[in-house]
């Protein structure tokens, strides 16, 4: 995880789009949900200039609640959470949605130890 953020600030930002993808892609692998992959979530983040973050942040935490259930480990939905922290992206810039990136991160590390 420090190694992904490491790479986003020295790519300027490119290997956070790349973590972006393949993040979104492994939590809804986890939670078996196909229609939740990264390239379809940021086509649409970028069509609707960034309007769609809103509604990927809380899926993000939805899907990953509902990974957590399907691998019999302590849920935490950050759905909420992650919603408000993508609001405040218009407010403080990009900052909240490198935190996003960080915390499912971690949840998603935590659910891969687990199984």
């Amino acid at each position: 995880m420090l190694l992904s953020a490491i790479l986003s600030v020295v790519t300027l930002g490119l290997y956070a789009i790349y973590w972006h993808i393949a993040l979104t892609s492994e939590v809804g692998r986890l939670s078996e949900n196909r229609n939740f992959n990264g390239f379809k979530q940021i086509l649409l983040i970028l069509i609707t200039c960034n309007f769609w973050s809103l509604i990927w942040s809380y899926q993000l935490g939805k899907n990953l609640a509902r990974a957590q259930d399907l691998a019999n480990a302590r849920v935490s939905d950050y759905s909420l959470l992650f919603l408000i922290l993508s609001l405040l992206i218009y407010a403080f810039g990009l900052l909240n949605w490198f935190a996003i990136l960080v915390i499912a991160q971690h949840e998603v590390n935590k659910l891969v130890l687990h199984q």
